[in-house]
């Protein structure tokens, strides 16, 4: 579960926060020193959950794709430049390493090394 972990630790990372009530944690002293949710998320939950794959991007620093020829940007993925044709580089869609995570699992392969692949090639 190492790279499972540091995934869900770069999605909070990049901002991600599970969909639920969150409530202010202060020390004795009334200094405020993070937050704490209430919710307990499963897995499947979150791995299937925009705002996890939107802030993993963040923090792994995934760019927009981009068409290689013309430079037109796409905020998601596409066979190809519509309007040139030529191929595009998925560097950030969310949305495409959202589906290879399900494609990986329907190949009866863990979360573990599909983020064991992503966290180490950096998306």
């Amino acid at each position: 579960m190492k790279y499972t972990k540091q995934a869900i630790q770069k999605a909070i990372d990049g901002e991600w926060r599970p969909k639920g009530e969150m409530t202010k944690m202060s020390d004795e002293k009334g200094n405020w020193i993070g937050m704490q949710s209430n919710i307990t998320i499963g897995y499947a939950q979150m791995f299937m959950d925009k705002g996890f794959w939107q802030a993993l991007g963040k923090s792994l620093g995934w760019e927009d794709c981009k068409c290689e020829q013309c430079k037109d940007v796409f905020p998601e993925y596409h066979n190809g430049c519509v309007r040139c044709g030529k191929s595009i580089r998925p560097d950030n869609l969310y949305t495409y390493h959202k589906y290879r995570f399900i494609d990986h699992l329907a190949e009866s392969k863990s979360p573990e090394s599909f983020f064991k692949t992503l966290i180490n090639n950096n998306g």
